[in-house]
């Protein structure tokens, strides 16, 4: 049987970053936007989709935007949240 899906990683300042479930994130992570240790993260089970009661797959949150901006995408044409968006970090590790 095989595993699909993706870990999502919170650095102490917000930053987001997602990797391949194949890919083992160390415990030592550093952010590669500003550097700052792990405060969060979660495993997020995409191996049989999305359920239907959260809207979202076993593992997964829906993160809060704590400051970012909106800009106007040059490729499709939509808003879209810019570079260096920062999250509200959720009260408890997830891993």
């Amino acid at each position: 049987m095989s595993y699909e899906g993706h870990t999502k990683v919170l650095c102490a300042n917000g930053h987001l970053s997602v990797y391949d479930a194949q890919l083992h994130v160390e415990w030592e992570w550093r952010c590669p936007t500003c550097k700052t240790e792990m405060a969060w993260s979660t495993d997020v089970d995409q191996t049989n989709g999305i359920d239907p009661k959260t809207g979202l797959c076993p593992g997964d949150v829906k993160l809060r935007v704590k400051n970012g901006h909106a800009c106007i995408c040059p490729t499709c044409g939509k808003k879209h949240t810019c570079a260096d968006v920062q999250y509200h970090i959720p009260k408890r590790l997830s891993r």
